[in-house]
């Protein structure tokens, strides 16, 4: 009889091991869909806002003929400022604008580059708190697994837009899509004059 209690243990522990593989894999390719949905789309708004630089500038240079050298350098300036800001405008609505498995997805990835083999919490905004899935808590949850710590979902919302914070003891790290996109501003910025003025 105990081996026979022992046989079904194992068939139900194989069962679950074999959903959780197929539920990893099914998050991994989602995740790989998003980037390269947003991959796609950051080469289309290249190209468009190459375009719209291109007619800009063709506008302006018969326009500008009589203009001083410096005002002409201080108004292409200002132009290329706004399209760079015009892009991260746009990619921040994209965020606000995916729907809760495209948006988990992309949570999940982001996390994955930020958690530590440590006891960690995450707080999401009250909005995101009923938004999220049971699936995303125990993906999350796996991934933390996996990365030699633990996770649990904060309670409490934070005031935050979107994105989330994650918490390992007195240490607070912002990962709001704000925050990452402020931190990479610079290299990001640099990336995005080298797509849209080479």
């Amino acid at each position: 009889m105990a081996g026979g209690l022992e046989k079904v243990k194992e068939q139900i522990l194989l069962e679950a091991k074999e959903v959780a593989e197929g539920k990893i894999k099914e998050a991994q390719r989602e995740a790989q869909e998003i980037i390269d949905e947003a991959e796609a789309e950051a080469k289309k708004l290249s190209e468009e806002a190459q375009q719209k630089s291109a007619d800009e500038t063709a506008k302006y240079k018969e326009r500008s003929h009589a203009a001083s050298d410096m005002e002409r350098r201080t108004q292409i300036l200002n132009a290329k400022q706004e399209m760079i800001a015009s892009v991260f405008r746009e990619a921040l609505k994209r965020v606000d604008e995916m729907d809760a498995p495209e948006y988990s997805a992309l949570l999940l990835r982001i996390l994955k580059g930020h958690l530590k083999p440590e006891a960690g919490v995450l707080y999401f905004s009250e909005a995101d708190l009923g938004r999220l899935t049971s699936e995303f808590t125990e993906a999350a949850k796996a991934e933390a697994i996996s990365a030699g710590g633990s996770l649990e979902i904060g309670l409490e919302p934070k005031n935050i837009k979107n994105g989330f914070v994650l918490a390992y003891g007195e240490i607070e790290e912002n990962c709001t899509i704000t925050a990452l996109l402020d931190d990479k501003k610079d290299d990001l910025r640099d990336e995005l004059n080298k797509l849209l003025f080479a």
